[in-house]
């Protein structure tokens, strides 16, 4: 597969990157209150300070806001559920109240503000927007050395945030009572006949949606166009199409569970007799999509799955495609993506990934570097670095 338009990179081996230790610490925990979840409690932001911003903490900073953003968007999201009622009423009311006070309607924005403080000027989609600008912002400011600025920004955009957060809606969503069904059991079942006795435990226990593993190991549970192989302990059966018909016949959801960047196992090599290191068969197909850790493996240290390289093109369509056949040719109720991430890290432990050759080619190609060269202690690129995966 071609990665971009410039000649080939010469990559060199992989050297693992130096780690000192660091010496600031991350952020607590949040807690369950809703509104902590808007203002982590564990970063301290002093406005006017200017001590330097560093680091772990610079990371923080933009980490933290990150998340923030994240968990408004799908508060809001969740919010707009059932509610569109309710908030042409509330507009009702916020017009009307803005009548009987006998302003210029576009006064009456300025003056619900100063009645209602929860009251804002600002839209959701105004402040998610806002709030994004000032993360892409962040780091420049701190390059900048522009700690008071950098620390202003941060502060007022979790203040927008916080202004936005929907306190008025009902929150409360259907309750999901849900079953992991894992590939073992399922391919155990044999039939359709025999997963039906599964589905009916199910249902006795109250279980309303069954996450059903439907790509393990980078094999497919059923006979798949896209994937590169079904999995060879299923035979004579379609165990996705008896799923959801077996769940849809007795009121409950089905949501396929599929495995996102993690394409092989140790464990599911023994079980179809096949070699330990055997990568799966998508990277056995494509060796080029798969990523390695600063060592140079495949498979990291005690981890025994091997992943695809997010950076590579390819692989990214691959995925897209192969879940594309999922829920189009089948009736699922949800798609469930497991190990939609890198394998475990401890840079600590001089343990790190994502080490792809699309990964290193296209960090190269934006600042000249191969990332296997790059110390931790070269803070700006190992930055850089974190950021790009």
């Amino acid at each position: 597969q071609t990665i971009s338009s410039n000649p080939p990179v010469q990559l060199s081996p992989l050297v693992p990157p130096s780690l000192p230790p660091s010496r600031e610490e991350v952020p607590s925990r949040l807690t369950d209150e809703p509104i902590e979840r808007i203002v982590p409690p564990g970063l301290k932001i002093a406005p006017n300070s200017k001590e330097p911003i560093v680091g772990v903490q610079a990371s923080a900073l933009k980490q933290e806001l990150d998340k923030l953003i994240g968990r408004f968007e799908s508060t809001q999201l969740a919010a707009r559920v059932g509610e569109k009622e309710k908030e042409m009423a509330r507009r009702g009311d916020e017009e009307r109240t803005v009548a009987a006070l006998n302003v210029p309607r576009e006064a009456g924005a300025a003056a619900m503000s100063q009645l209602n403080p929860q009251f804002s000027t600002h839209s959701p989609a105004q402040a998610i927007a806002q709030a994004k600008e000032i993360a892409k912002t962040l780091p420049q400011l701190i390059a900048q050395k522009d700690y008071t600025g950098a620390r202003q920004q941060w502060l007022k955009a979790q203040q927008l945030l916080r202004q936005q957060y929907p306190v008025d809606r009902n929150l409360a969503q259907p309750e999901i009572r849900a079953m992991w069904l894992d590939r073992g059991t399922i391919v155990r079942a044999g039939s359709e006949k025999q997963l039906a006795k599964i589905f009916d435990r199910l249902a006795a226990a109250g279980i309303n949606t069954v996450f059903f593993e439907t790509v393990n190991a980078g094999y497919p549970i059923y006979p798949s166009q896209v994937a590169p192989q079904l999995n060879p302990l299923v035979k004579g059966w379609d165990p996705l199409a008896s799923g959801v018909k077996l769940a849809h016949d007795r009121g409950m959801e089905l949501h396929a569970w599929v495995w996102t960047f993690a394409v092989g196992n140790h464990r599911h090599n023994t079980l179809i007799n096949l070699p330990a290191d055997y990568p799966g068969p998508v990277i056995a197909a494509h060796p080029d999509w798969g990523s390695y850790d600063n060592r140079g493996s495949l498979f990291p240290p005690g981890q025994g799955k091997p992943f695809l390289d997010p950076a590579h093109p390819a692989a990214r369509q691959y995925l897209l495609s192969l879940f594309e056949e999922i829920v189009s040719r089948y009736q699922v109720d949800g798609l469930q993506l497991d190990y939609i991430r890198y394998p475990f890290q401890d840079p600590g432990a001089d343990r790190t990934y994502g080490y792809g050759m699309a990964a290193r080619q296209q960090f190269r190609e934006l600042t000249g570097v191969d990332p296997t060269t790059i110390k931790r202690s070269d803070r700006d690129l190992w930055q850089k670095w974190t950021d790009f995966r």
